[in-house]
């Protein structure tokens, strides 16, 4: 990670833009990504760039295959290729091991209740939490 302050304080009598940058490359950092976040929600005060390695004008297309035949993993490759954020780490659970756990019925319920405004059905959402229950 690069960090960059353009804060507080003076440069020649000129005062500084009050702005942090931060640059990284797509690790695995749950505070960073919070922060790349902050932009939808936050436009006025936070800025994200996703860069990715195909942006650079000055890599050949053979620099960039040599760069993909380097990183073995093709999810590692999406994440640091393509700026992809990365599975969060812990206990997480896969849409294929949810499946069979979802019900089909219970979902006609919960939209019966939503259409009905029923009391005690309610959808609570959160960004990029991928696949919960």
């Amino acid at each position: 990670m690069n960090l960059g302050s353009r804060m507080r304080g003076q440069i020649g009598g000129r005062k500084r833009m009050g702005k942090m940058i931060v640059m990284s490359t797509a690790e695995y950092d749950p505070e960073l990504w919070e922060r790349c976040d902050m932009a939808e929600s936050l436009p006025q005060y936070y800025m994200s760039i996703l860069a990715t390695t195909y942006d650079n004008p000055y890599l050949t297309a053979d620099q960039l295959g040599a760069i993909e035949r380097r990183i073995k993993d093709p999810e590692k490759r999406k994440q640091l290729m393509k700026s992809e954020r990365p599975l969060p780490r812990g206990n997480e659970f896969t849409p294929e091991l949810l499946e069979p756990c979802q019900s089909r019925k219970m979902d006609d319920v919960m939209r019966h209740a939503r259409e009905n405004n029923l009391r005690g059905y309610y959808v609570e959402e959160a960004q990029r939490a991928g696949t919960v229950l």
